[in-house]
């Protein structure tokens, strides 16, 4: 892992990933991790996953994290959609991503195994607004 993040750059187009760390505004203890990765210069597009704390779930942090990503890459990246996997009986996710705007896509049958038992994979997608340039 320590030679992952050496040989990282933290520039999005030669990583094609961009990692950050969610800290609350009252302090600098961190809370959560949201990812842009398999980012396409090319296509415009990227995949985004996000981890929040579990004591600090359901307090609206994910959600603040999720505006600010697609704030972030809509404006200064000039990508053009952001989608994310979540796994069908994943209900809070999908709760999360669906109040963020993102909207299913595409479903992957038996994207996941849970416990052994298959899970399929629901694809949400948030395009850029149609009014940003």
């Amino acid at each position: 892992l320590r030679d992952y993040v050496a040989s990282q750059q933290s520039d999005i187009y030669a990583d094609k990933q961009l990692r950050l760390v969610i800290c609350l505004a009252n302090g600098n203890k961190p809370v959560g991790m949201v990812d842009l990765y398999d980012f396409s210069p090319r296509h415009l597009h990227a995949w985004v996953a996000i981890m929040v704390a579990r004591e600090h779930q359901g307090r609206g942090v994910a959600r603040m994290a999720l505006d600010l990503l697609a704030d972030y890459a809509f404006h200064f990246l000039h990508i053009r959609v952001l989608m994310s996997m979540v796994a069908e009986d994943n209900e809070p996710s999908i709760i999360l991503f669906g109040a963020a705007g993102y909207r299913q896509c595409g479903l992957f049958p038996s994207f996941y195994l849970r416990d052994s038992r298959p899970v399929n994979g629901l694809c949400l997608c948030l395009t850029k607004p149609e009014n940003l340039t």
